[in-house]
């Protein structure tokens, strides 16, 4: 098995377990979930990041933070305030 595969098997065998835990139908795209999270992470880490360098204003924090949660809910069809996943500030 190339490295290339390996990666891609990890990622789907991951998206397997967040279907899982979110209860998500049984043929939701794996690697599409995983690739979608990710980038919701990258994002809010970004945020994350400017917010501490002082680079956002209060209003902009609490804006992009509205539109991470709509992209999770999206991503997973669950209010983030529902489930124990959280959004980390600290970059």
């Amino acid at each position: 098995m190339t490295k290339k595969e390996l990666m891609y098997e990890r990622i789907r065998n991951h998206g397997t377990k967040l279907i899982e835990y979110f209860g998500l139908p049984s043929d939701t795209d794996t690697t599409e979930l995983c690739k979608k999270l990710f980038r919701i992470e990258n994002k809010g880490h970004r945020i994350a990041e400017a917010s501490c360098n002082g680079e956002l204003s209060e209003e902009q924090e609490e804006k992009e933070e509205r539109a991470l949660e709509r992209a999770f809910l999206r991503a997973t069809g669950k209010d983030i305030n529902t489930t124990d996943c959280f959004f980390n500030w600290d970059p």
